[in-house]
Formats: C-alpha cells, sequence, structure tokens
C-alpha cells in the first residue's frame, strides 16, 4: 500500500471516522513520517562545521598570539601583526631593505611590545660632485653644507656651490634653510688670479675655467 501511494519511508496509521446519511463509515489513511534524507543532512552539516573549524583554527589562532605594532617608514606608516621578538626582526619580517645610513627607533635589539611604533627613517641619496671626483651618498643631512662637510668637503668663501642647477655663494647658502635634501651638489672651485695694470697690482678670486 505505501509503495502504491508512493509514500517513501514508514507511516504513521490515522484512523478518521465519517458520517454521511446517519451511516457510518470508517476510512483509514496514512500520515508519513519524516524522510530518512533529513538526519543525514544534518549529519552531513555538523561534519562540514567541524571541518571548517578545523581548517580555521590554525590562521584564527596565529593572529591571537600575533603582537600588533605600528610601522613608520620615512612617513608610510603600516600597522603589522608579528610573532618577532625584537625591533629588529619585525623590520626584516616586513621586507624593509635597511642601509647603513638609515635611522631605526627604537635599537633594532629592543624587544616589541603591543602598540609600540616602529620607526625607520630612511637615507637620502644625493649625488656629490667636487675636485673632479663624482659621489653618489646617502645622507640623513638635508642642507648642502652639512652634506658636503660629512664628506669631508670644504668651500672657501669665494667658491661657488651649485645645488639642483643654482648657484650660491657659501655666504648666502649658509643662511638658506633646506627642508629636503638636494639631489644634486656641484662645487666649482675658484682660483686665485694676480692681475697687473700697468703700475696697479691686485688679486682677483674666479670660478672661470679661461681668462676673458
Amino acid at each position: 500500500i505505501l509503495g502504491a501511494a508512493g509514500v517513501p519511508g514508514p507511516s504513521h496509521v490515522l484512523t478518521i471516522r465519517r458520517f454521511l446519511y446517519g451511516g457510518g463509515a470508517t476510512v483509514t489513511t496514512f500520515r508519513p513520517t519524516s524522510p530518512r534524507w533529513r538526519p543525514r543532512v544534518r549529519l552531513w552539516l555538523v561534519l562540514g562545521l567541524l571541518l571548517a573549524l578545523l581548517i580555521l583554527a590554525p590562521f584564527a589562532a596565529d593572529r591571537l598570539t600575533r603582537t600588533r605594532v605600528t610601522l613608520d617608514i620615512s612617513g608610510s606608516v603600516r600597522q603589522v601583526y608579528t610573532h618577532a621578538g625584537t625591533v629588529g626582526e619585525v623590520i626584516e619580517d616586513a621586507d624593509v631593505l635597511i642601509d647603513a645610513e638609515d635611522v631605526i627607533w627604537p635599537d633594532p635589539e629592543t624587544p616589541v611590545e603591543a602598540g609600540m611604533t616602529i620607526s625607520v627613517q630612511k637615507a637620502y641619496a644625493v649625488a656629490v660632485e667636487a675636485d673632479g671626483q663624482v659621489q653618489h651618498v646617502r645622507t640623513q643631512n638635508t642642507h648642502p653644507l652639512d652634506i658636503l662637510d660629512e664628506r669631508g668637503i670644504q668651500t672657501n668663501a669665494y667658491d661657488v656651490i651649485r645645488v639642483d642647477g643654482d648657484d650660491w655663494s657659501h655666504e648666502a647658502l649658509d643662511v638658506q634653510a633646506f627642508d629636503m635634501p638636494p639631489e644634486n651638489i656641484y662645487v666649482l672651485r675658484s682660483a686665485e688670479l694676480t692681475v697687473v695694470d700697468g703700475e696697479n697690482t691686485f688679486t682677483i678670486h674666479t670660478t672661470q675655467s679661461d681668462v676673458g
């Protein structure tokens, strides 16, 4: 009967009495129970949830055990979550290239603390030409005279210092402020010449390469 009725699985018998025109009749019907596939769906849902937890748990545990720090690279700020134990290891893990002239604060050996800020001030690249030699230097200084002094290049009051194409005397450059370093510094050396004009003799200083 169940197969003929198209009812899958076991059923409960339901008896209904109907009374028509004073007579009575008993009609027996069937009420289907829950399909067999529903418990299987629940089982697969539970197994899927457990599998997802097994996959995501290591990632969640990894994130929860990391320390959050702020990394400031020459004004470019980002948040970093790290397992590193020292400042130097944080910088290394973040793939920040460090040159000898760069400044790191705090010291690279400082232990990492949650919420700390790590600063790296990258050195500036400057091309310096003086006395026939060109040097490509990296420096934390911004003023041209400080950069020259750092390289051991001395200038006098008569030399001309060309900074990114503009010519400066030593005196004028000394009082000029520089928030950012120049890209190029060129020192034009002055030469001392003795000029004889009849009975008069005097000395001049020039950066010209010839007399004219």
